[in-house]
């Protein structure tokens, strides 16, 4: 049942999905796979206290689970610190949630070279998440490498023509078009 419901989730259909979640939920109160997906759903919709619920209980039935100590990171950030998450990554290097929950915390901070490594890191093991590739360009853009920003709002964009995005892709396109309009000044 979560397949349906991730499949939902992934063609943007955020009702049915959550729908079907809850329905895997009722049938299995422990299903791990349930409980993240309603939290990655709640925090897309800015329901943090339900997000951060979904997630602790994930936890608690594995306290290893990247995926949920990453949602957590996010829907309560006191709740993990950066040591935490530097060290899940650390633990766990294939799992990509630990490496984007460490650079939006970073990101948050304005501290954009940490930020860019770690959504770099996420990038390679995810390349087609057009969302990772768009945060790498804005924390390169940030840092200051406006040709290699360039470059991964061009791949962010293309990646959203193919796969569900969340970020702005008008606001990317139009940063993308400041950027070659800096390099054509001679």
């Amino acid at each position: 049942m979560t397949s349906a419901a991730h499949a939902a989730y992934m063609t943007g259909d955020r009702p049915a999905a959550r729908e079907l979640y809850m329905a895997a939920l009722l049938a299995a109160p422990t299903d791990a796979d349930a409980l993240r997906g309603l939290g990655t759903i709640a925090l897309q919709e800015r329901r943090l206290t339900d997000a951060a619920a979904r997630f602790t209980a994930a936890l608690h039935l594995d306290p290893t689970d990247a995926m949920a100590l990453a949602g957590l990171s996010l829907a309560r950030p006191d709740t993990v610190t950066e040591a935490r998450l530097r060290l899940l990554g650390a633990e766990q290097p294939q799992a990509p949630a630990p490496h984007v929950a460490l650079a939006e915390r970073l990101a948050g901070q304005h501290r954009w070279s940490e930020a860019r490594r770690s959504y770099a890191r996420a990038h390679a093991l995810v390349p087609s998440d057009p969302d990772i590739a768009y945060n790498l360009a804005v924390s390169l853009d940030r840092a200051g490498q406006s040709d290699t920003a360039a470059a991964h709002y061009r791949t962010a964009l293309d990646l959203a023509a193919r796969h569900r995005a969340h970020f702005d892709t008008a606001r990317c396109a139009a940063r993308l078009h400041a950027l070659e309009a800096q390099e054509a000044i001679p």
